[in-house]
């Protein structure tokens, strides 16, 4: 699959960009006439617009709120694969397993994680400017390189928590230290492996990223290339080693390898996701590094021109190829602006042209910069706000925290044990694809385990039709289990709308709630 990440699905759309165009455009061509130097200043302001309301607008997502679960989980002493199904690596949830001990089942949870993203996202894009500045010294422009990241976080969905921002802020120190070995030094080396092995325990995405280091230290030669190399070997292990001794703990080793691995690679498609304006300018400033390392042997140069030679190839695999899975590129995308911070906005350099083809191609880069972001905005728009989605996992968590439930993602309150292994709308999708994990929630006898935890509160339909029956057609519980369960939830239970959607309810809990 190619996706270019611009298309106009009606007229309106058409319009959008045309006006987009005609008002970047405009902009332009008064700065050059006038000879301003401020001409980024807008664009800048739009686009920080643009993605404070994406992340007042967006609902809460299905990943955001499977990442609070399983931290809250960790945190009440359940061990991921053995008590509850995954397949990610654990280490996000034990870094942020600690919280839950200061946070209680309410709406502050969901702010808190939205400000604690952002937080990350500043890390990241801090580290992103000073290897820029390495690289471009004196020619880094600033406003450029914070033109395209904003230009792509709304893509990159940075303001959703998840692993890959722990791994987007590791792989960038990886970079920057990459930056360093060249010399007589070893430890940049060392903890260039360090970074990359903490990095790559969070979620193995880039995975090409682990041969910048070697190709480094192999260009840059020397009596202690096998020294750097080794050291690196060693600095790799010590980052993976806190994952690794948890697994081995835990006794989880071999399905964290099934999981995270094996089932995974069964799910990759080829994709090639192209961001049309971030993507050029990116390979344009590349282009330039590649002319300065044939021209100097720059091995600042080299290292970016690696990275982004390996992050390329590394994000040509997906296991989703949908629009929402661009957080994917994230990595890719904060190397795309680190290439960009030392050339200039398209068009503004060719001196050759007039103002007014200058401003043209200036204007259509900046238009279809923005397209992206703001379509990406009016669909968030289209889908339940952040605010009501919040409410919704309150008033859930109202009824079910402190118990069990049986509700599919992303509509599922954090703070309240799952009745069963089953608690994703998106797992529920593959059960009958992959049989082993169809046997994951089979095996334990899924209707016994319902039977047995009443749970407090249960999912009455999903996309529209019964939840249990289809559990029944599915076959994931028997008949004998669908007639027991039925006549339980008519007897203990009550219907009630929760939002959009409608719960069975037990009888007790809403007694509770009204004393």
């Amino acid at each position: 699959m190619i996706n270019v990440f611009f298309y106009f699905i009606d007229l309106y759309n058409l319009f959008l960009f045309l006006l987009l165009f005609a008002g970047s455009s405009a902009w332009v061509y008064y700065c050059i006439t006038r000879g301003r130097k401020d001409l980024l200043v807008p664009p800048l302001v739009f686009s920080v617009a643009l993605i404070l309301m994406w992340w007042r607008i967006a609902p809460i997502g299905h990943d955001e709120l499977e990442h609070l679960h399983c931290s809250w989980m960790v945190y009440s002493g359940l061990t991921p694969f053995k008590d509850f199904w995954q397949h990610h690596a654990p280490l996000f949830w034990i870094v942020c397993a600690p919280a839950f001990k200061f946070l209680k089942p309410s709406g502050f949870v969901f702010e808190l994680a939205r400000v604690f993203s952002a937080f990350l996202a500043v890390i990241a894009v801090y580290v992103g400017w000073k290897i820029a500045r390495r690289v471009w010294q004196g020619e880094a422009r600033f406003s450029m390189y914070m033109l395209i990241v904003f230009a792509s976080s709304s893509m990159a969905e940075f303001l959703r928590l998840r692993p890959d921002l722990f791994m987007i802020i590791f792989l960038l120190l990886c970079v920057y230290l990459c930056l360093g070995i060249p010399g007589k030094r070893v430890s940049p080396s060392f903890f260039a492996g360090v970074s990359f092995g903490i990095a790559a325990s969070f979620i193995f995405k880039q995975y090409l990223i682990f041969l910048l280091a070697p190709l480094v230290i192999m260009k840059a030669g020397g009596r202690l290339r096998f020294a750097k190399l080794s050291v690196y070997f060693l600095g790799f292990c010590l980052g993976v080693f806190p994952l690794a001794l948890y697994l081995v703990r835990t006794g989880t080793v071999g399905d964290f390898i099934y999981w995270v691995y094996d089932f995974n690679r069964m799910r990759l498609v080829f994709a090639a996701m192209i961001p049309v304006a971030v993507g050029c300018i990116g390979v344009w400033g590349a282009c330039v590094l590649l002319r300065r390392y044939r021209e100097s042997g720059d091995h600042k140069a080299f290292v970016i021109l690696a990275a982004f030679c390996l992050s390329t190839a590394s994000s040509l695999k997906h296991t989703f190829v949908e629009y929402e899975c661009a957080y994917s590129l994230a990595f890719w995308l904060l190397l795309c602006a680190i290439a960009a911070a030392g050339i200039p906005l398209p068009g503004i350099g060719l001196k050759n042209l007039s103002p007014r083809w200058r401003s043209i191609i200036a204007g259509s880069f900046l238009s279809i910069l923005f397209f992206v972001n703001v379509t990406s905005l009016e669909r968030e728009e289209k889908n339940l706000s952040f605010t009501h989605t919040k409410e919704i996992m309150v008033e859930l968590s109202k009824y079910a925290a402190g118990d069990s439930c049986l509700t599919l993602l992303p509509y599922h309150p954090v703070f309240c044990r799952d009745a069963t292994r089953l608690y994703s709308y998106w797992q529920f999708s593959l059960i009958t694809r992959f049989p082993k994990l169809r046997s994951d929630v089979t095996d334990r006898d899924m209707g016994g385990q319902i039977l047995a935890a009443r749970p407090a509160v249960v999912q009455f339909s999903h996309t529209g039709r019964n939840f249990l029956l289809e559990l029944f057609q599915k076959r994931l519980i028997t008949g004998n289990d669908f007639k027991r369960i039925m006549t339980l939830l008519q007897k203990d239970y009550t219907l009630k709308w929760i939002g959009t959607n409608r719960y069975y309810v037990r009888k007790d809990k809403l007694e509770d709630r009204r004393q």
